[in-house]
């Protein structure tokens, strides 16, 4: 004879009871989107150009503002260095960017080639027809109110990293 098995109890102590809630979790939603979107933009653009979204992102940097340095890109985009790095040096030899050879190597300044400005501008229409099909039942009032929110949570990041610092001196203490 099969045996039913009975729904379990629920704990009784409270520390068992504490599960995270993804559905209110923000960091879910953000961490979902963000390596969803990073995932499918960089597997299209490998495919269809040659580079990945750090490429992406660094001849994005580029072309909003040439002439900068690499730590500067890395400052901006939140890019670790040797990450960056190695997306320069792919940029530099398939010829999408120059870098001033000139002077020392941490002020060497970063230019998008005309090669790197005519992709930018292929890759740039796919990136914002991606944007805007997330965002597509999305109205603009929201748009507006989510930007202003997500800035607003970006600012917070700082506040963030010191609670994180606070713990990590805390348990080396």
């Amino acid at each position: 004879m099969m045996k039913i098995r009975q729904p379990e109890e629920p704990p009784q102590d409270d520390s068992e009871t504490d599960l995270l809630n993804r559905d209110q979790y923000i960091p879910w939603f953000l961490v979902k989107l963000a390596n969803g979107m990073t995932r499918g933009a960089s597997k299209t653009y490998l495919k269809l150009f040659g580079v990945g979204i750090m490429e992406w992102r660094i001849l994005s940097m580029l072309a909003i503002e040439g002439g900068i340095l690499a730590a500067y890109i890395c400052e901006s985009l939140d890019l670790d260095k040797a990450s960056a790095s190695r997306s320069i040096k792919t940029l530099q030899a398939l010829n999408l960017i120059d870098v001033d050879e000139k002077a020392s190597q941490r002020a060497r300044k970063l230019y998008l080639t005309q090669e790197g400005k005519a992709l930018h501008d292929q890759i740039l229409k796919i990136a914002v027809e991606r944007a805007r099909l997330l965002t597509r039942n999305v109205s603009p009032d929201e748009k507006a109110f989510l930007l202003a929110l997500l800035r607003r949570m970006v600012s917070n990041l700082a506040a963030v990293d010191a609670y994180d610092s606070t713990l990590i001196a805390e348990k080396t203490k």
